[in-house]
């Protein structure tokens, strides 16, 4: 049994406000913003949920970059968001520490980040972070209001997720070094398939066995987020919601061996339509409470990656 996740979200009392400005280092500073105020300060009547800041330097446009190092709660390691002279956060990393001025131990891998790809207009965007003291999976999207087909699902899922995996047919520890990772999406900006697999966008540093990973390439770590082939039709979810949604599991050289905690990911390509049904009838989207299988969860109403991020404690270390 896990700590039950706290939603955070922009709408909250006391969240940070949007910046004004819609430049990359508007973009690249509000991700960081966002990290800070949910995972490491709070705010309002919320309070943080138990990680800590290392280091920060805002991102000030050319040659002043950002720089974000972040530690959870169970010091399982840490992640280093960073972005590069190409405008991304690639050059993001994780190790077992941090000494003021480098990542420990870090594989090496820079997790690519498309800040683009996530938000679209950082003055408007919407985001929710799901998170306790040892993972975080965050989720933007743009105003729904009076789109349509795959207009709804562009800058629309899962943004990020940080910090510990859970164990899939694996003895690994949840909350022990050195079990930490990050994940991104390569794009939000276009309708990824559910059964694709993204290998450049991955960055840990726990292998299946409980040890540490010093040497990581591109394809060393994989997320799967899954589902079916066949189209999904939205009245098996209405009839069934007990269904099992496929989790999105990380593999190490093609062996799976982990999940990223609370999110169950899509079935693959669930008709537009339903998405404006969701929208309009029930009046629900991305970032909004729903029930899962008994208990609250996230929706996240991607065409291509529906599904839910649970609030379960059982789905979180």
């Amino acid at each position: 049994m896990g700590v039950a996740p706290t939603v955070y979200r922009w709408d909250d009392a006391g969240a940070p406000l949007r910046p004004g400005s819609n430049s990359d280092s508007a973009k690249v500073n509000y991700i960081a913003t966002v990290l800070r105020a949910a995972l490491v300060d709070g705010y309002g009547t919320k309070s943080a949920a138990g990680w800590e800041e290392l280091y920060f330097t805002a991102d000030g446009g050319g040659s002043t970059r950002m720089r974000q190092v972040l530690r959870n709660g169970p010091q399982n390691g840490v992640i280093s968001l960073m972005r590069s002279d190409y405008d991304r956060l690639e050059r993001t990393e994780v190790g077992t520490g941090w000494d003021g001025s480098e990542v420990l131990n870090s594989p090496g891998q820079l997790q690519y980040i498309d800040q683009y790809g996530v938000i679209e207009d950082v003055r408007s965007v919407r985001w929710c972070v799901i998170a306790n003291d040892a993972a975080a999976v965050v989720l933007m999207w743009r105003d729904p209001a009076g789109r349509s087909g795959l207009d709804l699902s562009n800058y629309n899922g899962v943004a990020m997720t940080l910090g510990a995996l859970m164990p899939w047919g694996s003895d690994i520890d949840s909350r022990a070094a050195p079990n930490i990772s990050v994940y991104s999406p390569f794009e939000l900006g276009s309708a990824l398939q559910a059964n694709d697999v993204n290998c450049a966008s991955c960055a840990a540093l726990v292998e299946p066995d409980g040890g540490i990973n010093v040497s990581q390439g591109q394809n060393t770590y994989r997320a799967i987020f899954g589902g079916h082939i066949n189209s999904f039709q939205w009245d098996v979810f209405i009839s069934a919601p007990e269904t099992f949604l496929i989790p999105m599991v990380f593999s190490f050289d093609g062996t799976v061996f982990a999940r990223v905690p609370g999110v169950y990911s899509a079935f693959s390509r669930i008709n537009s339509q339903h998405l404006v049904d969701l929208r309009d009838v029930q009046g629900l989207w991305t970032g909004d409470l729903t029930t899962f299988r008994g208990a609250p969860a996230i929706i996240v109403a991607h065409e291509s990656r529906y599904g839910v991020v649970s609030l379960n404690e059982d789905e979180w270390p």
